[in-house]
């Protein structure tokens, strides 16, 4: 039950992100895909794939399949807990970005502009 809740709670706000930065659909669902894709190829003892974000997922899974080592439960819910609040502050970064009012002053000059 755990491992459901983990890689919904890290999936749904990569998900967010990547709409967020990716505004065609098919090409986010393009960049999920190959994101999963390498998530998949990178090989788990390296030291680049707790860059991965869903290498919790990948933790946790060790840690109630194989024989669990030392701090495999911590270090698999650390990396989550550090992945959503990274993809909820991305998110929330994007959004406000987006999200921006602009104010733009008139041409003077311009027909339907009043005169001062």
């Amino acid at each position: 039950m755990l491992l459901l809740v983990v890689t919904v709670l890290t999936g749904a706000p990569l998900g967010a992100v990547v709409s967020l930065v990716i505004v065609r659909e098919l090409e986010g669902a393009l960049a999920l895909l190959a994101l999963m894709a390498v998530q998949l190829l990178v090989d788990p003892d390296s030291s680049y794939a707790g860059l991965m974000p869903l290498w919790s997922t990948r933790e946790l899974t060790g840690y109630a399949l194989d024989a669990p080592t030392t701090n495999s439960l911590s270090d698999g819910l650390g990396h989550f807990a550090v992945t959503v609040v990274l993809c909820f502050l991305a998110a929330w970064g994007f959004s406000v970005l987006r999200l921006r009012t602009r104010k733009f002053e008139l041409i003077p000059g311009y027909p339907g502009t009043p005169s001062r």
